[in-house]
């Protein structure tokens, strides 16, 4: 590799080569294997493209210096000696290895008859990424990085190569070319190619050679400053300056008022009067507060942490504050283990973590690992909880209201839950498009895809109707941007029905229970059909179109929330008619429930254990299928008995711990942590220059810190951002809709009082957005 360049600049790599010997004799070793019918073969054509490809001369710059490298080696005895050449080498991959693998993968994959046990460069498991800071302790050297792209889904390397600073990407590239031209004759006269007729009827012979072009980066990939990140970080400054303002000038006016009152003597409390009368406190709480000392208030640090701090009890639904928390750590823990085959560069032991050539030592096809691949139903379990307490909270506050009363309240409903969570989340996603990638800086770095995303297509998820094009727009994918957004998308839509669907059941319960039982055996009915129709894989790594056409989509992911809706109906119907479970059948009950419940989350979460022993999965399509349709209603089915459990006061030591009052703080939190822990994974993995080596104590530890820093930032984001951004809205809607007497807002207002604001669905933590 160095000696070619080190020739370069003064003569033509092909006459190092002989390219037109070697491109002859290539040519024609793919037309005497059979490649291609004949009356599409060219060999003129063939030599023009393989010789274009290699008959190139690097930079003068790069092949002096490397001359210079080459020279130094021959002082080696001499002490001053700084031998750049052979420490480069040493910190490099071996270009002449490299390239024999990649045509040893190149054949074996579009062989008819390739070795079975050649799979490493398949998938990407053969790479060296060399010694990035030993390459930058070399004097007037830099670090480079070569792939060679096959199509838009696969990739041989990277491979690092420390070349002197004059040397350019370009440069690589061609050394890489003339080293693979080199001994090419050698490598394609001892490997077998041999397309399918099928296949090789659409490709042109002389274009093999520019499938298969390596692609090279130098130096470190970073994002510079631009108006998007200064807007994004002006903003975020402002926030904080308007928070830590308002929490100091409320303090001080507090303090101020608190010695104003010293001089008023405090009259005898009478009934009725908690505060005493005549006092400056009592007449300021019979005061109306003014618009701005209610938004200083909604800002205020201060009011934001009392509210953390504020737990809603005695509900008899504790029990989903633990669900909803171990949900989100169980988001966080699939994610932890994913991520790192996102970006970054990836995992070093890549078997050990995906069981291709049906390892079964894989973690992913053991039992335990089973619980990865059943993450998903983490963001179920949201849907599940969304759709009952949208149903259950709100028919209590309906209570003597018509269907009509519901109709009329939706428009505003849609606007309160509208900007309940929109601007959060797009602060968030523009932080992670402008901001983020300002802390990331290494020569793995690559967040243009998804940036680019956010950048062109934002509105999409401004509407929330990103995972409705599962096809694209105008042959562009628009659900591209902060992928876990798809489940705000999807829960917002659910919303969008709510309202009516409530309308029916208080018209009648029969409809009531009809329609969105008819909707989920449709949706069911659809998932099944998708499933057939598109051959559509469960397994995470099977890589066919489940997600986009499965697992976004609304109309194949309702059934969690129709059900959790439908419970919520029961429910409520259960306690207004004062139902309970008799004493002399409780422990019957628990029992039967306890067994339907554990086959059902065990069937589900472990059912993927037999499509999880290879890649891609063998797994015989209807049983595929049936999983894909029914594994998600069956996961919401045992919930909501468990839950049930849990309300009656039947969930013994499961409902004790669910219940317990940390959860209650924490589940708080569980919005913002959803949001957050891409950015948290991004900066842990992203921008690292060292593959990550998967064990038991690496994961966990890896885990337990990414838990920990996305709890730690959303408790902050919670305080500075999020509530006072709560506060804000809930001001607006009292302007929007001004707030009423509280006899005449519980005569006037379908959805009780508190709902004649927009606010229905609330809960504890107001259903906020249903959580993640």
């Amino acid at each position: 590799f160095y000696g070619l360049a080190s020739v370069g600049a003064d003569t033509s790599l092909c006459d190092v080569i002989d390219a037109e010997s070697s491109c002859k004799q290539t040519c024609q070793m793919i037309a005497s294997k059979g490649l291609y019918p004949k009356w599409r073969y060219d060999e003129d054509k063939c030599i023009t493209a393989c010789k274009r490809v290699i008959c190139t001369e690097v930079s003068d710059a790069c092949g002096i210096a490397i001359d210079t490298w080459v020279n130094e080696t021959r002082e080696f005895s001499s002490p001053s000696s700084e031998l750049r050449l052979i420490e480069a080498d040493y910190t490099s991959a071996k270009s002449l290895q490299a390239v024999i693998l990649v045509f040893k993968g190149i054949s074996t994959l579009i062989s008819k008859s390739g070795s079975d046990d050649w799979t490493g460069i398949q998938y990407a498991n053969v790479k060296n990424l060399g010694n990035y800071d030993a390459c930058y302790q070399i004097p007037d050297a830099k670090y480079c990085l070569t792939e060679f792209p096959l199509g838009t889904q696969a990739k041989y390397g990277p491979w690092a190569t420390c070349v002197p600073n004059e040397c350019t990407a370009d440069d690589v590239n061609k050394l890489y070319n003339a080293t693979a031209y080199a001994v090419g004759e050698f490598v394609f006269a001892n490997i077998t190619f041999g397309y399918p007729e099928s296949v090789a009827k659409y490709i042109d012979p002389y274009m093999i050679f520019g499938h298969f072009q390596p692609t090279t980066h130098c130096g470190d990939k970073s994002y510079d400053w631009n108006a998007g990140a200064g807007v994004m970080v002006g903003l975020l400054t402002l926030f904080g300056f308007f928070t830590v303002g308002a929490t100091l000038y409320l303090y001080i006016i507090s303090k101020l008022e608190n010695k104003k009152e010293d001089g008023y003597k405090e009259l005898p409390k009478v009934d009725g009067d908690r505060e005493g009368i005549n006092t400056p406190a009592a007449k300021k709480m019979k005061e109306p507060k003014t618009l701005g000392a209610q938004v200083l208030s909604a800002l205020s640090l201060t009011t934001s942490f009392n509210s953390f701090l504020k737990l809603r009890t005695g509900t008899g639904t504790e029990a989903m504050e633990g669900v909803r928390v171990f949900s989100m750590m169980w988001v966080v823990f699939g994610h932890c283990l994913l991520w790192p085959l996102q970006g970054g560069p990836g995992y070093v032991n890549v078997y050990d973590v995906i069981p291709y050539n049906g390892n079964d030592k894989a973690v992913m096809a053991t039992w335990t690992g089973q619980v990865v691949q059943s993450a998903e139903f983490a963001v179920d379990t949201f849907f599940f909880m969304s759709g009952f307490l949208a149903a259950f909270v709100s028919l209590r506050k309906l209570k003597g209201r018509t269907s009509v009363d519901v109709a009329k309240s939706a428009p505003m409903l849609y606007l309160n839950r509208w900007l309940r969570i929109t601007p959060l989340y797009m602060i968030i996603i523009f932080t992670y498009t402008y901001v983020v990638p300002l802390m990331l800086a290494g020569p793995t770095v690559d967040q243009s895809k998804e940036t680019d995303a956010c950048k062109n297509y934002w509105w999409y998820n401004f509407l929330y109707v990103q995972t409705v094009f599962p096809r694209g727009v105008n042959n562009e994918q628009v659900g591209g941007c902060y992928g876990v957004s798809w489940y705000l998308a999807d829960d917002m839509m659910f919303f969008w029905a709510t309202p009516w669907l409530l309308a029916i059941f208080i018209y009648n319960k029969v409809a009531g229970f009809a329609v969105p039982s008819l909707l989920c055996f449709g949706s069911i009915t659809a998932g099944w059909v998708l499933a057939w129709k598109k051959h559509l894989r469960f397994p995470t790594f099977d890589q066919s179109l489940y997600f986009p056409f499965y697992y976004q989509p609304p109309w194949t992911r309702a059934p969690p929330y129709l059900l959790g809706l439908i419970f919520g109906m029961f429910y409520f119907e259960f306690k207004t008619r004062k139902m309970t479970i008799p004493r002399h059948i409780q422990t019957i009950l628990q029992m039967s429930f306890g067994i339907v419940i554990a086959i059902l989350l065990g069937s589900t979460v472990y059912g993927s254990h037999e499509a999880s022993q290879d890649v891609p999965s063998d797994l015989p399509y209807d049983k595929n299928n049936a999983y894909v349709a029914l594994s998600k209603p069956a996961w919401s089915i045992g919930l909501g008995l468990m839950l049930f459990l849990c309300f009656e006061n039947l969930g013994g030591p499961v409902q004790w711990f669910l219940s317990l009052p940390l959860f209650g703080y924490i589940s708080k939190l569980t919005f913002c942590m959803y949001l957050l822990h891409p950015i948290i994974l991004a900066i842990m993995f992203f921008a690292r220059v060292t593959p990550v080596r998967f064990s038991v104590v690496n994961f966990s530890v890896d885990y337990i810190a990414a838990l920990t820093a996305t709890a730690g930032l959303a408790f902050f984001v919670n305080l500075f951002v999020e509530a006072p951004l709560a506060g804000l809205q809930r001001i607006l809607m009292n302007y929007i809709m001004p707030p009423k007497q509280k006899s005449e807002r519980r005569k006037e207002a379908p959805w009780g009082e508190g709902e004649a604001k927009g606010e229905a669905y609330s809960t504890k933590n107001d259903v906020k957005k249903a959580d993640m």
